[in-house]
C-alpha cells in the first residue's frame, strides 16, 4: 500500500474515532484493557502555541487531559509502573516529561499537584555547562530569524526549501550533523549565530527554551508526585555517537543531578529515542535501572528488564484520537 492511501486511511480512522467518542459510542473501547502505556509529554504553555514548538500543549489541554485520565485509565508512578502494578479493567499508563523545561514546573506541576497524579521529568545537565538552552531549541528557534548564510567550523550553512539549515556543498542538515558530533562542534555552532537571531533575546518566547534551574530542579524532585531521571548530560543522541562519547554523558547528566538533588538518579530517557545494546549495557552498569525509549530497536529488547517503550502524544489530533492511539499503542 502506497504512503498516500496510507494517509487517507488513516484520515478516515480518525473522523471515524471522533465520530464515535462524540456520539457516546467511544466507551466500549475503554472497557477491559489491561496493559500499560508511558506517555511522553515535553512542554506546557498557556496558549498551546505550536509555532515553535510542535509538541507544546496549554495548561488548559493538560488539565483536561489529566482529568479524563484520572477517571478512565489508572494512573500510577514510573517506579509503579516498572513494578508491574497494573489494573485488570482498565488501562495503566505512566506520564513523562522530557527536555525539563521550566515551564514544566511552572504549568504541569500545579495540574499534576490538582489531580493528585505522579509524573516523572527526564532533564539534561545543560545548565551546568553555563547554557540555559538546549542547542536543538535554539536551533529551530534562532533559524527562522536568520538573515543570511551560517559558517560554522569553515562549512557555510543555508536554507532549503523547507526553511532548515544545510551545508551548501554536502546538503547534510545542521541538526543532523549536530546530533552526531561532540559539544566542540555545538559550541561553535552556537557561537556562530549573530546576536539579532538568538531567541534568548526574546523574553517573551521565554517558556519555549528556558531551562529549570539548579533551584527549580530541586523544588520540582521536592514534590512527593515527582520521580527525576536524566535525559542525557546535552541532549545528545546516544545511539549516534562514539560509546565512549555515550558514557561521558549519561556519566556527566547522572552525576550532576545526584549533586544537585542529593538523591540516587536511577531512570534514562534516550534523547530522540536514540541507543545501541552496548548504550542499554553501559547505562546498566552506571545503575540506571529504568531506561526508556520511543520504540525498540533489537529483537531482544522486550526481554530486557530495563527497558520500556513510550508513546508521543501528537497535539494536532484531537483528544478523542490520542486517546484511541493509546489504547492501540500505536499511531499505525
Amino acid at each position: 500500500m502506497n504512503a498516500r492511501l496510507l494517509k487517507i486511511r488513516q484520515r478516515l480512522r480518525w473522523k471515524y474515532n471522533d465520530f464515535l467518542f462524540q456520539n457516546g459510542m467511544g466507551k466500549h473501547l475503554l472497557r477491559n484493557r489491561p496493559g500499560g502505556r508511558i506517555l511522553v509529554y515535553h512542554g506546557i504553555d498557556q496558549h498551546g502555541s505550536r509555532e515553535f514548538n510542535t509538541r507544546f500543549i496549554s495548561q488548559q489541554e493538560f488539565d483536561q487531559q489529566v482529568a479524563w485520565m484520572k477517571t478512565h485509565f489508572h494512573l500510577v508512578s514510573l517506579d509503579a509502573y516498572y513494578a508491574g502494578a497494573f489494573a485488570k479493567d482498565r488501562l495503566t499508563v505512566a506520564l513523562t516529561f522530557d527536555d525539563g523545561y521550566a515551564n514544566n514546573l511552572k504549568y504541569a506541576l500545579p495540574v499534576l499537584e490538582k489531580y493528585e497524579v505522579p509524573a516523572a521529568f527526564f532533564v539534561t545537565g545543560i545548565r551546568h555547562t553555563g547554557q540555559n538552552i538546549l542547542w536543538p531549541d535554539f536551533l529551530d528557534l534562532a533559524t527562522p530569524l536568520l538573515q543570511r548564510p551560517l559558517v560554522v567550523d569553515g562549512e557555510t550553512f543555508v536554507k532549503d526549501k523547507r526553511g532548515e539549515l544545510v551545508a551548501r556543498s554536502s546538503r547534510k542538515k545542521l541538526k543532523h550533523l549536530a546530533k552526531e558530533s561532540d559539544y566542540l562542534f555545538i559550541l561553535k555552532m552556537l557561537n556562530a549565530f549573530p546576536m539579532e537571531a538568538d531567541p534568548r533575546e526574546k523574553t517573551e518566547w521565554e517558556d519555549y527554551w528556558r531551562q529549570m534551574t539548579a533551584a527549580e530542579l530541586r523544588e520540582l524532585a521536592a514534590s512527593p508526585l515527582v520521580t527525576m531521571g536524566s535525559h542525557s548530560f546535552l541532549h545528545t543522541s546516544l545511539g549516534e555517537i562514539p560509546i565512549d562519547n555515550a558514557r561521558e554523558e549519561m556519566l556527566a547528566s547522572k552525576n550532576y543531578l545526584e549533586t544537585v538533588l542529593s538523591k540516587s538518579i536511577t531512570a534514562l530517557a534516550f534523547p530522540d529515542g536514540s541507543y545501541t545494546r552496548e548504550v542499554v549495557e553501559t547505562a546498566r552498569e552506571m545503575g540506571f535501572e529504568q531506561q526508556l525509549a520511543v520504540d525498540f530497536k533489537y529483537p531482544e529488547d522486550q526481554k530486557d528488564p530495563a527497558l520500556r517503550t513510550r508513546l508521543g502524544l501528537h497535539p494536532f489530533l484531537s483528544w478523542n484520537n490520542q486517546v484511541a492511539i493509546i489504547l492501540k499503542g500505536s499511531y499505525y
